[in-house]
């Protein structure tokens, strides 16, 4: 059963309810006891008497260790939150004269990126004459974020297209879930 936080969760001699919805310490039904009742099974087991579910009609208590119950949420909430994947988007910035070595390192940096399991946000600079050209197929800017879309595609698919946005061009790339595995997997036959 999905727990409440410790501080709405009502314990023994807190709970209000004359009659309540008993549940064992396995998880089993017991039926409905009258509060005085519930509490005194409780007690005969050396157990606290917990409400669960305090809008239920009547309430739901179940009969188990406060301390326990409430240290092994705080147990399986930092588990939920260490098996949370966290992305982060990396930002690779490039101008349309980008010489080529330049190029190979950003590039090869943006690989990395993407085999760790982040984003790569990819921004080209337009500068001079080339931000206002009138064909798209002939900026230089959006040709080398073509590029690097081209370059990295065995790595990363495109999340979000080249776009303009004022004097530069932005394209995202996000890792491939098989990459990932992939990788976990090699690390693992090495050992």
């Amino acid at each position: 059963m999905e727990v409440k936080s410790q501080k709405s969760l009502k314990c023994n001699q807190e709970i209000r309810a004359s009659r309540v919805r008993l549940v064992s310490a396995d998880g089993a039904q017991l039926g409905i006891f009258s509060f005085r009742d519930a509490l005194e099974m409780a007690q005969k087991q050396n157990l606290d008497l917990v409400e669960i579910a305090s809008t239920a009609e009547p309430p739901v208590c179940k009969i188990c260790d406060y301390g326990r119950m409430i240290y092994q949420e705080k147990k399986r909430r930092a588990e939920l939150q260490k098996k949370q994947q966290r992305v982060s988007v990396k930002e690779i910035q490039l101008t349309q004269k980008t010489q080529d070595n330049d190029y190979r390192v950003k590039l090869k940096r943006a690989i990395g990126f993407l085999q760790e399991g982040d984003k790569v946000q990819l921004i080209v600079q337009l500068k001079g004459r080339c931000q206002s050209s009138e064909d798209p197929l002939k900026d230089p800017g959006r040709l080398m974020a073509d590029r690097f879309i081209v370059d990295t595609a065995g790595q990363g698919k495109v999340e979000q297209g080249a776009r303009k946005e004022g004097r530069r061009i932005k394209v995202v790339i996000a890792p491939l879930r098989e990459q990932k595995k992939n990788i976990h997997v090699e690390e693992g036959q090495s050992e």
